[in-house]
């Protein structure tokens, strides 16, 4: 009897070989792509606690905000902030201009209830809040509509507020002195 004929080496065939190098570039791609996401997102968190906790991040945040005019600023938003001047303009109703205005101990907060965030401020004051209300302001043709919820999406807490002189209407009008107060919105009521 005869032995079969020795079987010749198995040759790879290039085709095989292709297909699995593109899911390991696929993967590689892919875990690029989440890297980069990882990555912006990691720089967003960055840049928003920058703003908000430095006085360098602070002064180029209020520098951009529209129809509010910052004139000093000192400090850091989250902590103690102190400015010479806040003047925020409201469209169609008028200025409000804050001299002097500072706070001490501003925190954030995870809100709760329904509620996203939680501000806290243990002192406020300004030395003298001027509204001086737009002299062209004409009414609007629709008439102004309720809101549907006055439900807030923060809770603001002041602990202590202080107004050394709140003017209305105008520079030179009569000032009302030593406004102090406590403020809290959004906080849920508890019936009884």
């Amino acid at each position: 009897m005869a032995s079969p004929p020795p079987a010749a080496p198995a040759v790879p065939d290039p085709r095989d070989a292709a297909p699995a190098r593109r899911p390991r570039r696929g993967l590689r791609w892919l875990a690029a792509g989440v890297a980069a996401v990882l990555l912006l997102a990691v720089a967003a968190i960055g840049a928003v606690w920058w703003m908000l906790h430095s006085p360098a991040g602070t002064g180029w945040l209020l520098a951009r905000i529209p129809q509010i005019g910052v004139v000093a600023p000192q400090g850091a938003l989250v902590g103690d902030f102190a400015a010479e001047r806040v003047e925020v303009t409201l469209a169609g109703s008028g200025v409000l201009r804050l001299d002097a205005p500072r706070w001490q101990a501003l925190r954030l907060a995870r809100g709760d209830h329904g509620r996203w965030l939680h501000v806290v401020i243990d002192s406020l004051h300004a030395d003298r809040v001027t509204w001086l209300p737009q002299a062209d302001a004409s009414p609007s043709a629709e008439p102004p509509r309720p809101p549907q919820s006055l439900r807030l999406p923060i809770e603001l807490e002041v602990r202590a507020a202080r107004v050394d002189e709140l003017r209305i209407g105008s520079a030179e009008a009569m000032p009302i002195r030593a406004v102090r107060g406590r403020l809290h919105l959004g906080a849920e009521v508890q019936s009884a």
